[in-house]
């Protein structure tokens, strides 16, 4: 036997296995409709080629026999590969169709929720998400019992809170009052001896959500170099920037160190990390637990925070990366235990400088 006929039988086993292996893997349920595919590519390549291959190494042959055998074997394995890959497209159709109709009616994919413990004048919150979890709610919510179910939704009579690093505060009486007015209320203001309070933060409620208006101080400038109300915000520092999505603004400083981060967690709670400058003096609140730290003179017109001082929320610069937020999204910088209480406040919170 020569060499062609070696290569021309083994070019024709390796057709028939793949061939054979592909309607194997269709025939199991469930399919994998990937694989075979790919099983079939290859018999269907292998079967056309051998044509090709005994007409080159035939030369004893006529060309029309050569392209007549070569254009049979291409024709059978087209014709083959077509037949097969319709027929696992509507095998594929079936299964998806299968699947869909097992599915609960809704949606049934709830990626997180959460679990309230509420006191007098104590909120607790924390975290309960999985996909075992969505898993066993499905299990249970299934299509037999009943109506289409809808996902779960925050109560809107939920009591407003507000957290700025680790200190959670829950607003109470006139403040609160205040607030659902629809106001800007001061809920953090410096002030220096013998002057007018300065607003730092304002908090109010609008749409049925709690809001924020912000004021930032840039180092050496009495100007408000950051400003947000709503959701609208102005820059005037030239070498800040800002990134902003529907449930989150960042400011960042010269080296692209976050230095202010809101963040919207529901309806009804906003956070906030950073630090706040007001004059020569800068605020440190709930920085690492429940403590107001003050640097002040020249110490604070020159600070310049760690890079590490807050992980960032977004990527920049924002004119290439507009409102795309770090995925997945960093951890909060770390607090100590007794900062998960929320402390009731019914006044405004104003710090001397």
């Amino acid at each position: 036997m020569q060499l062609v006929d070696f290569t021309v039988a083994g070019i024709f086993g390796f057709s028939g296995i793949t061939i054979g292996l592909g309607a194997a893997v269709m025939a199991l349920v469930p399919t994998n409709h990937r694989v075979a595919r790919i099983l079939f590519w290859l018999g269907a390549v292998s079967f056309g080629s051998m044509g090709t291959v005994w007409g080159i190494n035939s030369e004893d042959q006529s060309l029309t026999i050569r392209m007549t055998v070569a254009f049979i074997c291409a024709g059978i394995a087209a014709a083959g590969l077509v037949w097969a890959l319709s027929e696992l497209r509507t095998r594929e159709k079936v299964a998806q169709a299968n699947i869909e109709e097992t599915k609960p009616a809704g949606k049934t994919k709830p990626t997180s929720t959460n679990q309230r413990v509420t006191g007098n004048d104590n909120v607790v919150t924390g975290p309960v998400a999985g996909g075992q979890v969505a898993s066993i709610i499905n299990n249970f919510y299934g299509a037999s019992s009943g109506p289409q179910q809808n996902r779960f939704s925050e109560d809107a009579d939920t009591p407003v809170t507000f957290s700025i690093g680790c200190m959670n505060f829950r607003p109470i009486k006139e403040l609160l009052e205040s607030i659902n007015s629809g106001n800007p209320t001061p809920f953090l203001s410096a002030q220096r001896a013998g002057a007018e309070p300065i607003p730092l933060v304002s908090l109010y409620m609008k749409d049925g959500a709690i809001w924020a208006d912000i004021n930032l101080f840039a180092p050496y400038q009495k100007y408000v170099a950051f400003s947000l109300k709503g959701m609208t915000f102005k820059k005037l520092a030239p070498n800040w920037d800002v990134n902003a999505s529907t449930r989150a603004i960042e400011v960042v400083d010269e080296n692209r160190v976050p230095i202010f981060q809101l963040l919207r967690t529901s309806n009804s709670h906003l956070r906030i990390d950073g630090f706040f400058r007001a004059d020569d003096r800068i605020l440190f609140l709930g920085r690492g637990g429940l403590l107001l730290n003050v640097l002040r003179g020249e110490d604070a017109k020159r600070y310049v925070p760690p890079s590490d001082f807050l992980p960032k929320l977004f990527k920049y610069p924002s004119r290439e990366h507009p409102g795309e937020m770090v995925f997945p999204e960093p951890p909060r910088p770390s607090c100590p235990p007794e900062s998960q209480g929320i402390s009731a406040i019914s006044k405004g919170l104003t710090l001397p400088l």
